[in-house]
């Protein structure tokens, strides 16, 4: 059974994005039936050619059929989702998850529009960086970076039908523990 709501998380240059694009296309039928591509990331940042190429890479890929958003707060991404009638394509969570405090109601409104969008079949496939596989960060703001996008990807990982971890261009599919009701906090441990 094909999932409503998926996520594909995985480190930088695993291969996430290509991986989410491919399944995005496959279940939603068609690279050629309408879809919205939201966009989370700043659309230039000044004096960085590895980001513009990276950016570059990303619209080349996209079916000319798609429609592109470009948002900036994870607020914008719950109304996006919540008034969006087609298939969603989210890259990337991290970008704008992990500004957000894990108090914020833009976490609870993400989570409660996937659930909406689960309840109605709409199509939700949603790429985020698993930053906590890495080297532990040296400065309170790494620190507290890594540790919020972990709070938002179990949060949004909670409401999905699908979680794909990609490593190296391969995927895993990931499962729950039988009978687990886990759900991250600040309090969770490492």
């Amino acid at each position: 059974m094909e999932p409503v709501v998926a996520m594909v998380i995985g480190g930088a240059r695993s291969g996430k994005s290509e991986i989410a694009e491919e399944l995005f296309i496959q279940w939603a039928g068609s690279d050629s039936n309408p879809a919205i591509y939201i966009a989370t990331g700043p659309d230039y940042i000044e004096g960085d050619e590895v980001w513009a190429k990276r950016l570059a890479a990303h619209r080349a890929r996209r079916p000319s059929t798609w429609k592109t958003q470009e948002i900036d707060t994870i607020d914008e991404l719950a109304r996006q989702l919540d008034i969006a009638d087609a298939p969603v394509l989210v890259d990337s969570l991290t970008l704008i998850g992990a500004s957000v405090d894990s108090c914020d109601n833009g976490l609870d409104s993400l989570v409660q529009a996937l659930e909406r969008r689960r309840r109605n079949g709409l199509l939700t496939v949603l790429v985020a960086d698993e930053v906590g596989l890495s080297v532990h960060p040296a400065f309170p703001a790494g620190i507290a970076f890594q540790d919020q996008a972990g709070i938002v990807n179990s949060r949004v990982a909670a409401v999905c039908d699908s979680v794909l971890l990609a490593v190296a261009g391969w995927v895993v599919e990931l499962s729950r523990p039988p009978g687990s009701s886990f759900r991250a906090s600040e309090g969770s441990p490492q």
